[in-house]
């Protein structure tokens, strides 16, 4: 027999099969595998065959000996051609009774040559087919056979031949001794054993369950395990998704229910909506759809809840005033998103949030509103957080003889248009100064160019987190004409007799600073 060992090695390498573990299979030294490849020796006849048969090829690829025929059962026994002619030694009763019992057995094993080939092509296609991750071992954790999906999930080809490979030849070695000890327990407890875990050659980024079951010979010895993984890292997010929205909408300070529309009833409720009705959760699950009209003031406003929940139109927003378990009037806002349909149900979702507070700020917040628009005084507040202002009062209009968009929309049309040209720098000076409550007296310019002079006080606050500032202003014009409350008319007659600037600072109440760049321009209508 001719062998060629160069091929030996071509075919080794290409089905990716270590020496030792062709070695271990067939029962040899590596060092007798090792002289096979190097042509220092040759395997008999008998060790090619099973070489072949281990690498998946034909004899002749690395040999001059012919592949083994597909013999016929009928004729290697030969039986089918033959019978007439021996079975001539009985006599003619038992020649056909013997003939009868030959033709049964060969019709027999015909079948079953038949059937274990079907069986072949069924085990196949279904190796193929599944979609899971499958694979096979011996009782000496040796694989045997996988499928794709195996393959698939470690990156290797189809046409790759796990054959004789152990889980070191395909996993980290965290993973191979994970695997390997679980596989060895099902061989030692011969039971079968399902879980859920990392699927093995995912590096931890697969969730799958995992089946393992024993195989047993004819003698009940334990023989191999089979091994089936099922991906299911898709609904393993979907429920650590599903768990973490479950827990941002139970902390929720909103309540959330969820109704089914079709059969009529609450399948879901938080926390917060037990906490917004006074009832319990038990309560609301077994009120079903009657909990929203029972907690209306009003059988008004009863009449129109039933009107919009008859009207199709999602999502929608409604406010109403609610009266709680223990008799607590309460305003809120319910939001309804439209209808989802699953399973042949449809569901609506209802997100309610307390805003009684809100109501009352804004009832609050509309009476001073309305009490400043009475004053005889002009106010404008300023959020300084967000530079825009926020409130202007008639009063400031009619001081002022410009409409109050003028001051709402531009923040500088006061000092660019209204304040008098004199008096622009001293207004940039009192703006750097932080320090409040401020008083001042200023000039201003009217659309028709009448000349005002107003009294302001100035102030700040802070609330929740943002800077506010406002002013409250008068007219003083006619007070000034008059010489009534006119410190600069005071500390001008003063400094024009030499009195000392401290005096005159006591006497006007004006600043020795300000005497000092005393202007006269001050006093000009």
């Amino acid at each position: 027999m001719d062998f060629y060992n160069d091929k030996l090695v071509f075919h080794r390498k290409q089905s990716h099969m270590s020496s030792g573990r062709i070695a271990g299979v067939m029962g040899i030294s590596r060092t007798t595998y090792w002289k096979w490849e190097k042509g220092i020796s040759s395997p008999n006849k008998k060790q090619t065959r099973t070489l072949a048969k281990i690498l998946e090829i034909s004899v002749s690829d690395f040999s001059n000996l012919d592949p083994l025929p597909n013999v016929d059962i009928a004729k290697s026994s030969g039986l089918s051609g033959n019978i007439d002619s021996w079975s001539s030694f009985f006599d003619i009763r038992e020649k056909k009774s013997f003939q009868k019992t030959i033709t049964e057995t060969l019709n027999a094993s015909i079948k079953l040559s038949n059937k274990l080939s079907e069986a072949g092509i069924i085990i196949e296609a279904l190796l193929t087919g599944i979609s899971s991750i499958f694979y096979v071992k011996n009782n000496e954790l040796l694989y045997l056979t996988a499928n794709d999906g195996f393959l698939k999930n470690i990156s290797l080809k189809p046409s790759f031949v796990v054959f004789g490979k152990t889980d070191d030849d395909f996993f980290s070695r965290k993973e191979a001794k994970e695997n390997c000890s679980k596989d060895e327990q099902v061989l030692i407890t011969k039971e079968k054993s399902v879980e859920e875990g990392y699927i093995p050659g995912s590096k931890h980024r697969k969730w799958g369950i995992i089946s393992r079951i024993p195989i047993f010979d004819l003698n009940n010895n334990i023989a191999g395990l089979i091994t089936n993984i099922v991906d299911i890292t898709q609904r393993k997010k979907a429920e650590y998704d599903n768990g973490l929205l479950r827990t941002c909408i139970e902390n929720m300070s909103e309540a959330v229910l969820v109704f089914n529309h079709t059969a009529e009833k609450t399948v879901y409720a938080n926390k917060s909506a037990s906490e917004i009705t006074g009832y319990s959760l038990k309560e609301i699950y077994s009120r079903n759809n009657t909990l929203e009209l029972d907690i209306l003031v009003s059988a008004e406003e009863r009449e129109k809840s039933l009107q919009y929940r008859k009207d199709e139109s999602w999502p929608k927003i409604r406010k109403l005033q609610v009266k709680c378990k223990n008799g607590t009037l309460k305003w809120v806002q319910i939001y309804h998103s439209n209808l989802i349909d699953f399973m042949k149900d449809r569901y609506l979702i209802g997100v309610t949030t307390d805003i009684t507070d809100t109501i009352t700020n804004e009832n609050q917040s509309s009476v001073l509103h309305a009490l400043l628009d009475s004053a005889n005084v002009g106010v404008r507040l300023r959020n300084d957080s967000k530079d825009n202002v926020i409130f202007v009062n008639k009063a400031f209009e009619t001081i002022y003889g410009y409409p109050i968009k003028n001051f709402v929309e531009n923040l500088n049309f006061r000092i660019n248009t209204c304040v008098h040209p004199a008096d622009i720098k001293l207004e940039t000076h009192y703006f750097e100064t932080k320090k409040y409550p401020k008083l001042r007296e200023y000039r201003i310019l009217r659309p028709n160019g009448e000349l005002r002079w107003l009294k302001e006080v100035s102030f700040n606050t802070d609330c929740d987190g943002e800077k506010y500032s406002g002013c409250i202003c008068r007219d003083i014009t006619e007070e000034k004409k008059s010489g009534l409350l006119n410190p600069y008319k005071v500390a001008k007659i003063l400094k024009s007799r030499n009195v000392d600037q401290k005096i005159i600072s006591e006497v006007s109440g004006l600043s020795e600073n300000t005497i000092e760049k005393f202007d006269s321009q001050y006093f000009q209508y």
